[in-house]
């Protein structure tokens, strides 16, 4: 530190000396030196619970005046005494680390010291120059002392908190006033350079004095400069008074409680018995200014956007240092929803991980290595409960490390059931153009069975970032190293354990954990962070190690990321080698990892890619355990069915190929495949449990066009939907930038940046803005092959047999003849289009398909005429089907004439809102809903809510009405397709049959603990069966209802509770539906 202030005494030594005609060619270089004073003082204000430590140095300079001059400053003997006694305590606390003075010290030794030594040429007159040049002068030397008095005046304290962040903390208006105050400088020194490169042009250009009249023009931007700068300096000095004047007063209050706490510390014995590393160290368990509120809807697929976007939000906190962040998401988990999903699901043969052995090692080390003999049952899977938060996470995880426990039960495996929340994290479009590896670019479970079940010390593979999201239970407690101190914790590892390898993975392969006093003791930055329910943990790309202890039972999942500027070879990363003498003989390699070394898919009996694993643990590695073996899809067992459909596999096509393109696009468009390809669409849709993120619809057409553009940058192209998904936007983003351009040739470069703007990127670059280019371009190819026949087209073209360049690459020759050739063949081309329209239509309103009600599951010579038919939407009876029969039997309680509809009752209020002419049922919701392919259990009813993990229906809120034909009480098909009607007020009366004319009601599954429940209520004049909600039904979730014993009695039940665990009962049916 004494180094740091006698390097800023050089620079401002050098001001004060300096003749003003010797400086005003660094006018630009100085104003850079006052918006970083400026900089520096937002820096503390806002960074408290960054290991702020105060200088315990004595307070003579609490106060110094702001009009003081250096040379005066350099000349007292008391304030060279201080600096010695200063840089003697520093010396005694070598230990201290992430000092936030040192931080400020370079950052003003930097533009002070370090850009004085530059060149400029001259831009202002010289009556300007030294106007300005006295104003700033006085600026520099008043606010750098103030900022080191700042530091200097900061008292010791029990928890070393640093001063100016509680005066932040209750004067949010200063932050936002230095706030303005440094946006103001940042933009003086914009527009000084502005004026400088005009200066150079011109002199460029003309090479000759500037005419009168234009040096008269210039002097008027001086002026206003001149201006300028004034008001920032009087605003500055302002803020300075008023930061000295809280400091003082905060010092002073907080004198007295110090001395008598220091008084009952001695009393009691107790003074100097906490060592500073300790307390030190206690500060360290502080993640609130990392923490960044996140809303469900913003992961998935806006992971990886959502992080950037968190990222660049708390750079002031020294985000990218520190390694990690976390994002609290708006929602909470069902615990006992979660524990009936894990006792459900069936624990595959797989060689996963269920457990781990703990030892104590030598040097405040823990070993641990995977117990390959745990046995695990989850169907005795107890719920988990939220414990009390911590209050001592160091201690309890020295506890630890002290007395291991020996044997825990921890499973640590792929999704064993298809869920919602198997599609909660998403790795981002980088990271999902790599061959697919189960816990990096898809998810992993990870579930705790007791306390103390252990994450050994590793970074991510291949730099990459990870995102771990507890869902419910107990808290987890990280340890986080500094990025700083990423090399010097190696160098220890490695002299710890001389047989290390040289690969970036070499501490995993220890299975080590290190406790707090271990890091300590070698001097390593660290932080302790608590994860509670809800949060997502993001520790960012690149060499940032952690290790976890989870506090008790939880569940969580994880993903790796990457973000889009990740490179495919990661740099500065050494990869494993596969081998028993080596690092293993299934670690991640670079062939399995990088695109360009994948080995390329091979075609399987269903379709499916071939799957590369990464270790089966990500927070835990060992070198003696079992790792999972490159399997394909098809292998694996049926419970762990994959959500997505698989693309068939993309066959190059030659570039010399013979046959133009546009004529291989019309054979394809009109050929027997797209139909069928159509079918595959729709059935990878109804397997997908994740939602579809639709733009949102805006009035303003920027905010459309952002919208779009979004959605291709975050596109992927991994499954027959995902392109279909980035092709529609494609083409909505291209019909808005034509409709935009109104028949011009090209569009203003402003437009660019507004929809750039729109997106986030607030200083777009030049690379950005050729990006966006390059993705309008693409785009507009894909319109104009659709030109003449809208969207539909989109679902027709091959879009996985022919690559996307040979698309981008299309000339306008080439799109003319396609629309030539399909204009011939307009009747045909369109009635498939429309097909392909109402496709795309699905993914915003469900529909259900001819094919799908009639469950036709062959398609082999058909007609074209019948496909069609098939693939047309069906349209729901809104109400019940009767049919009069004077045969038909009187029920024994019907009170009124007979024959008539056994639906009907006399007129009177309604029993839900109590009003006899209604619209209970006009006011149902009619795309709150989507159907879903269970995979055993068959399709069922999904619930879809207005927003992605929003609340779609409240409990007790009517849903729809189950409709069907009216039948006699002895009308029976054999089949399970009927219910008995039985009404609150006669009894029952008649039976519904379900399967010729029936809503998509007939398609909710059963449940022991159901969500939902069928009941008759008399509404407008009719008995009507309702489905209403029992509980709140959240976004993602399944509806259900207890089918009891009025349903048939021919089939086990394979709800989440009885699957599994449960003997086949007789009082539970399976579906009201063929």
């Amino acid at each position: 530190m004494a180094e740091d202030i006698s390097a800023i005494r050089a620079a401002l030594q050098t001001i004060s000396e300096a003749p003003p005609q010797s400086m005003m060619l660094h006018i630009r270089e100085l104003c850079q030196a006052n918006a970083a004073i400026a900089e520096a003082l937002v820096f503390i204000s806002q960074s408290s619970s960054y290991h702020a430590i105060g200088v315990e140095a004595e307070a003579e300079r609490a106060t110094v005046s702001e009009a003081a001059d250096v040379p005066d400053l350099q000349t007292q003997d008391q304030e060279e005494n201080a600096v010695q006694e200063t840089h003697k305590m520093l010396q005694q606390r070598k230990s201290w680390r992430g000092r936030s003075e040192n931080v400020v010290m370079k950052l003003a030794q930097h533009w002070v010291y370090g850009k004085l030594t530059g060149s400029s040429s001259r831009a202002l007159s010289d009556a300007d120059e030294h106007r300005l040049l006295v104003d700033l002068r006085q600026a520099v030397l008043s606010s750098t002392p103030a900022v080191l008095t700042l530091l200097r005046g900061i008292k010791r304290k029990r928890e070393f908190r640093v001063c100016c962040f509680a005066m932040a903390a209750r004067h949010p208006s200063d932050s936002e006033s230095i706030d303005a105050l440094l946006a103001a400088a940042k933009q003086l020194v914009r527009q000084l350079e502005e004026v400088k490169s005009a200066e150079a042009h011109h002199e460029r250009a003309h090479s000759r004095p500037r005419p009168r009249n234009a040096s008269s023009k210039q002097s008027i931007c001086k002026s206003d400069l001149a201006a300028t700068f004034k008001a920032i300096v009087k605003e500055a000095q302002a803020q300075l008074t008023k930061l000295g004047e809280l400091e003082t007063r905060e010092v002073e209050g907080h004198e007295p409680e110090e001395r008598e706490a220091e008084t009952q510390e001695r009393q009691q014995g107790h003074v100097d018995q906490i060592p500073i590393e300790r307390r030190l160290s206690e500060r360290r368990a502080g993640d609130y200014n990392l923490r960044f509120p996140c809303l469900l809807s913003q992961l998935r697929k806006n992971m990886v956007v959502a992080i950037q976007d968190a990222r660049q939000a708390l750079r002031r906190h020294n985000v990218d240092e520190r390694g990690y962040l976390i994002l609290q998401v708006q929602h909470r988990w069902d615990a006992s929803e979660l524990t009936q999903l894990l006792r459900g699901a069936q624990a595959s043969d797989r060689d996963d991980i269920k457990g781990f052995a703990l030892a104590r090692g030598d040097a405040d080390c823990l070993h641990a290595q995977v117990a390959a003999d745990t046995s695990l049952n989850l169907c005795d899977m107890e719920g988990f409960s939220e414990a009390c938060a911590s209050q001592q996470p160091k201690e309890n995880f020295e506890e630890w490390i002290a007395r291991p426990p020996g044997r825990v039960r921890y499973l640590i495996c792929e999704p064993l059931s298809d869920h919602s929340i198997n599609t909660l994290l998403d790795a981002g479009p980088q990271c999902n153009r790599r061959p697919e590896i189960a816990g990096v670019n898809r998810p992993y479970w990870y579930v705790s069975c007791e306390p103390d079940t252990p994450a050994t010390l590793h970074v991510e593979d291949g730099n990459t970032g990870s995102a771990n999201l507890l869902l419910a239970g107990a808290e987890k407690h990280w340890i986080i190293v500094h990025r700083s101190s990423a090399e010097k914790l190696e160098r220890c590892i490695r002299d710890q354990f001389p047989t290390s390898r040289a690969c970036s993975q070499f501490v995993r392969h220890h299975n080590i954990i290190v406790g707090p006093r271990w890091l300590e003791r070698n001097g390593i930055n660290y932080e302790m962070v608590c994860q509670r329910p809800g949060d997502v943990l993001v520790t960012l790309p690149g060499r940032v190690y952690h290790e976890v202890r989870n506090t008790g039972m939880n569940f969580a999942i994880a993903i790796n990321y990457e973000f889009t500027d990740a490179p495919d070879d990661p740099t500065d990363y050494v990869w494993c080698e596969s081998g028993e003498r080596k690092c293993g003989r299934n670690v991640l390699t670079r062939q399995s990892f990088v695109p360009d070394f994948a080995e390329p898919a091979m075609d399987s009996g269903d379709g499916a890619p071939p799957l590369t694993n990464k270790r089966k643990q990500q927070e835990v590695d060992t070198a003696q355990k079992k790792h999972k073996r490159h399997a394909m899809l098809a292998r694996c067992p049926a419970n762990s069915r994959h959500v997505h459909t698989s693309r068939p596999s993309c066959t190059p096509v030659p570039a010399s190929v013979l046959v133009p393109i546009e004529e291989r696009l019309l054979e394809a468009v009109l050929g027997p495949r797209a139909l069928r390809n159509c079918i595959t669409l729709i059935r990878a849709w109804r397997s997908q449990l994740a939602r579809i993120e639709l733009a949102p619809v805006a009035s303003d057409q920027i905010a459309r066009l952002a919208a779009s553009d979004m959605r291709i940058r975050l596109a992927q192209d991994r499954t027959w939907l995902d392109v279909l998904h980035m092709k529609s936007a494609q083409y909505a983003f291209a019909s808005e930038m034509d409709s935009l351009r109104q028949g011009a040739i090209r569009l203003h470069s402003s437009v660019y940046d507004q929809v750039l703007k729109a997106q986030g990127f607030v200083n777009a670059t030049k690379k950005d803005r050729e990006q966006l280019q390059g993705r309008v371009k693409r785009a507009t190819k894909i319109y104009q092959i659709c030109q003449g026949f809208g969207r539909g087209l989109l679902c027709l073209l091959p879009l996985t047999d022919i690559p996307d360049n040979h698309y981008y690459s299309m000339t306008n020759g080439s799109i003319d003849a396609f629309q030539r050739l399909a204009t011939e063949n307009r009747t045909l081309l369109e009635a498939r289009c429309q097909v392909g329209v109402f496709i795309q239509g699905m993914f915003a309103k469900d529909v259900e398909f001819t094919f799908e009600y009639d469950n036709v599951a062959s398609f082999d010579h058909l007609s074209e005429a019948e496909m069609l038919a098939l693939l047309q939407p069906v349209s729901y009876p809104k109400v019940n089907s009767y049919t009069p029969d004077h045969d038909w039997p009187r029920p024994p309680s019907w009170p009124w004439e007979w024959p008539q509809d056994p639906t009907w009752a006399p007129p009177s209020a309604c029993e839900t809102c109590g009003i006899e002419e209604c619209t209970c049922l006009a006011g149902l919701h009619q795309n709150r809903h989507r159907v879903v392919d269970y995979g055993s259990k068959g399709r069922g009813i999904q619930a879809l809510a207005a927003s992605s993990g929003g609340l779609a229906f409240t409990e007790g809120e009517y849903i729809q009405e189950l409709v069907g034909e009216v039948k006699p009480l002895d009308w029976s098909t054999g089949s399970y397709t009927s219910v008995e009607l039985e009404r609150p007020d006669v009894g029952t009366t008649c039976r519904l049959h379900c399967k010729e004319k029936s809503n998509w009601a007939r398609l909710v599954n059963h449940a022991c603990d159901p969500c939902a429940e069928m009941t008759v209520k008399i509404i407008s004049g009719r008995a009507r069966l309702m489905l209403r909600a029992r509980r709140d039904i959240w976004d993602g979730m399944e509806i259900t209802v207890d089918y009891g014993s009025s349903f048939a009695r021919d089939e086990a039940c394979l709800c989440a509770t009885c699957s599994g665990s449960a003997a086949p009962t007789n009082d539970k049916r399976r579906k009201l539906k063929r």
